[in-house]
């Protein structure tokens, strides 16, 4: 008995077979000879991968200690925005030298004052002062500054590095690397307080590895348009504008 249906199925089957098995050939054929697409035989490109914690770290001097969150966050500005190879320790020595047994106890205890990082500061050769800002007047600033932020249970120093879009991005020297979105920023910020810390003669650097990469702001928005798929959770950060 004849099936004159599922004959006029297989022919078309096969042929598709040989198409695809002939294209794989040549397609194999082209990879042998031409190599990946971005390797010819007058271009080779590598990269190296990172890890995740890596691209996390990048810039940031971590702190060492349960209590150091603020020289750590000193050694980062000026480490990675002035050039200065400051470290963790350096500004703690500073410190240490400039206060009394019951002052240095109490900072074991709580951390250390804004006013603290401002004289170790001063005394390695900077420029510093204390100021407060509003949100819109933070938003202008150009230069890093270094904020405390409440954490938790904690009072917390952290390196702003800038704002945009919506996003604030830090070096924290407990986190590494982050964004938060400008509202909890602001919920968090303690006392609109800032620290400056600039050198003579200079308005900023131009060695600063402390700015916001374009890829970090892009990435910010498209977190948010993930986001934004869910109806409870309202798109709130426009597309980024790259200037």
């Amino acid at each position: 008995m004849s099936y004159p249906i599922i004959k006029s199925l297989i022919v078309p089957v096969v042929t598709v077979s040989v198409v695809v098995a002939l294209a794989a050939t040549a397609s194999a054929q082209t990879r042998s000879q031409f190599g990946p697409p971005v390797r010819t035989h007058d271009n080779n490109i590598q990269a190296y991968a990172r890890t995740w914690t890596a691209i996390r770290d990048q810039n940031v001097v971590k702190q060492q200690r349960d209590f150091s969150c603020g020289a750590a966050a000193m050694a980062t500005l000026c480490r990675y925005y002035w050039g200065d190879p400051v470290t963790e320790n350096q500004v703690l020595g500073v410190i240490e030298k400039n206060l009394t047994r019951e002052e240095l106890e109490e900072r074991f205890e709580n951390g250390l004052a804004i006013s603290d990082l401002r004289l170790a500061a001063v005394k390695l050769g900077y420029l510093s002062t204390i100021g407060r800002l509003s949100m819109a007047e933070l938003a202008d600033v150009k230069v890093p500054l270094i904020v405390a932020i409440r954490l938790e249970e904690t009072n917390h120093f952290v390196v702003l590095r800038g704002m945009a879009n919506g996003w604030v991005f830090l070096a924290d020297p407990a986190r590494g690397n982050l964004r938060i979105p400008q509202f909890e920023f602001e919920r968090t910020w303690i006392e609109n307080a800032v620290l400056v810390v600039a050198k003579k003669g200079k308005a900023k650097s131009d060695i600063s590895q402390l700015g916001v990469r374009h890829e970090e702001m892009a990435r910010g928005w498209l977190d948010d348009q993930i986001i934004r798929t869910f109806p409870e959770k309202p798109f709130r950060v426009p597309f980024p504008a790259f200037p």
